[in-house]
């Protein structure tokens, strides 16, 4: 289910809150006031746009402390957050609610983002996963970034519904996303893409979730797979967790919250259909656009396994924006610094598309 929009106090608030972060993040000085001395960590500095914005967050909790911690409390926070922080959404992009399937079947809810510069033949395609622990996030929260990317590209996107844990604990997430891509195979036609070009992508746990499927698809699978920060390793075994799991918007404590939401107790977290890294040959596997960020507890597994995939003899673009923070493709509306990096991203998966449809 997608977020509902804010009203009354909470639309209001809401409006306080953007211009506030809109004004400041237009004043670099303001930004390093808020951001405050910056910790050195493996020999380099957060932007100070994300320090300002860890700065804000502090601030926020000791004015007004967060209730318990549950899926309900963490969704509305994270919908809030998105409509603080990448509110505005590009034009020139056309949104369609679409629902795909068969008779006897679980049907696939997808929102279709069509450029108005799109060719009129099929071509390329993108099937998104948001992000957002298994637990939160929606087609709703990813709808800016998803805007950004059909238009950048000029080719259409396909953006997932999928069941949130811990409602919908593992594997159900895997299994829409896996359906989903099958569903867009099937009715490539009718979305206006070619189903031998179709991509699949997305960010964090729709990283996890595309790595998931871009592994167990591999003969009649995606063509390529975007991971941006992806979480590929539940185990939780890469030291980055302890070096930026705190301090960085997204922290441990959360990760680990998430983790029990989505894994059942009696699921090993190292088998292969759970964590991507354990996969162990990964030879066959369909070309990747891999980004991560240096000051993100999920760095050093996002890395490794481009390294893993790139040694499997797997065709890999690999990009670290080092200054960034893990969540940075939803903040590229108020922080200069991530429309940047979201702009990169844009330009390698247009590159590839396009290669694609030559």
């Amino acid at each position: 289910m997608d977020d509902p929009p804010p009203k009354g106090p909470e639309a209001v608030d809401l409006a306080i809150k953007r211009a506030l972060v809109t004004r400041l993040f237009r004043h670099p000085a303001w930004v390093r006031l808020v951001a405050g001395r910056r910790e050195t960590v493996r020999g380099r500095q957060v932007h100070p746009a994300y320090a300002a914005l860890a700065s804000l967050e502090k601030l926020a909790r000791r004015i007004g402390p967060a209730g318990p911690r549950t899926p309900t409390s963490e969704r509305r926070q994270l919908a809030l957050g998105s409509w603080t922080v990448d509110a505005e959404p590009p034009t020139g992009v056309y949104g369609e609610d679409l629902t795909l399937g068969s008779d006897g079947e679980l049907p696939t809810s997808i929102r279709l983002y069509t450029p108005q510069n799109v060719r009129s033949q099929p071509g390329p395609g993108l099937l998104y996963i948001h992000g957002g622990g298994w637990v939160v996030g929606s087609v709703a929260s990813h709808d800016v970034l998803c805007r950004r990317l059909a238009l950048g590209t000029g080719f259409r996107v396909a953006s997932l519904r999928y069941r949130l844990a811990p409602e919908h604990p593992y594997p159900a997430a895997f299994d829409d996303a896996r359906r989903g891509f099958q569903h867009v195979v099937a009715h490539a036609d009718r979305l206006g893409m070619d189903p031998r070009r179709i991509a699949i992508g997305g960010d964090s746990a729709g990283g996890h979730l595309s790595a998931l499927v871009a592994n167990a698809l591999r003969d009649a699978g995606p063509f390529l797979q975007l991971l941006i920060y992806p979480g590929v390793d539940l185990t939780q075994s890469f030291p980055s967790l302890r070096d930026f799991g705190q301090g960085y918007v997204l922290e441990a404590e959360k990760i680990d919250w998430y983790l029990e939401q989505f894994v059942p107790p009696d699921v090993a977290r190292d088998r292969p259909d759970v964590s991507p890294w354990f996969e162990p040959d990964l030879a066959g596997v369909c070309p990747a656009l891999v980004y991560t960020a240096g000051f993100d507890p999920l760095l050093d597994e996002g890395e490794a396994y481009a390294r893993r995939l790139t040694e499997a003899g797997v065709a890999v673009t690999y990009r670290c924006f080092e200054d960034q923070i893990h969540g940075f493709a939803n903040m590229a509306g108020a922080i200069d610094v991530a429309r940047a990096a979201v702009d990169t991203i844009t330009g390698d998966l247009r590159s590839a598309l396009e290669g694609s449809a030559s």
